[in-house]
């Protein structure tokens, strides 16, 4: 599979990779070992679960490649009435005020851009799906995760014609981060 995508990358002159699974599946796991992998200059954030102590997801922390971190949902820390999964409510100021300006950061730059994720919280901002159409309309190298569901605002980002979509499956996930590594790379030349 990945030296099909090798090989329709050849011709392109930037690359635009979104990866997709079913929840669980393990994309920010590949987007995680990937950044372990990837030396070269990057901008971008991941976001993660916090958990209480019985393990509980009570929220999502983003933090920026460079290491800053701030709560972008969570069941009692924020006040929203924006509300996903399992109550957890959604802080618009913080992706317009923290995510949007490490995006901005790669513009002018031949930095890979890396958004983990595209998804339901930052859909509900207008502002971060203007910021990531930019990008994506850019010459700039992007290396994102997206919602599985084909929600109407994730559709743009899945058929844009400069993506490579990939599915994460439980069999090629352990090898798609050195597969990864490789393409980012070979572009970086």
């Amino acid at each position: 599979m990945m030296l099909k995508i090798f090989l329709e990358f050849l011709e392109e002159t930037n690359m635009k990779v979104l990866l997709t699974a079913k929840p669980g599946i393990g994309k920010s796991t590949v987007l995680q070992k990937f950044l372990e992998l990837y030396h070269g200059e990057k901008h971008g954030f991941v976001v993660t679960r916090i958990k209480d102590e019985q393990g509980n997801n009570q929220g999502f922390l983003a933090t920026t490649l460079d290491g800053r971190s701030q709560t972008i949902a969570h069941k009692t820390q924020v006040l929203s009435n924006i509300v996903v999964g399992n109550g957890n409510k959604v802080d618009i100021d913080t992706i317009n005020e923290f995510l949007i300006p490490e995006l901005q950061k790669a513009k002018g730059t031949k930095a890979l851009v890396v958004i983990d994720e595209i998804g339901r919280m930052q859909s509900f901002s207008s502002e971060f799906l203007k910021e990531v159409r930019n990008l994506f309309d850019s010459d700039i190298d992007i290396l994102a995760s997206i919602v599985f569901d084909d929600e109407p605002w994730s559709l743009e980002f899945k058929q844009h014609p400069d993506v490579k979509l990939i599915e994460v499956t439980i069999e090629n996930r352990d090898e798609l981060p050195n597969d990864l590594i490789k393409l980012f790379n070979f572009s970086q030349k």
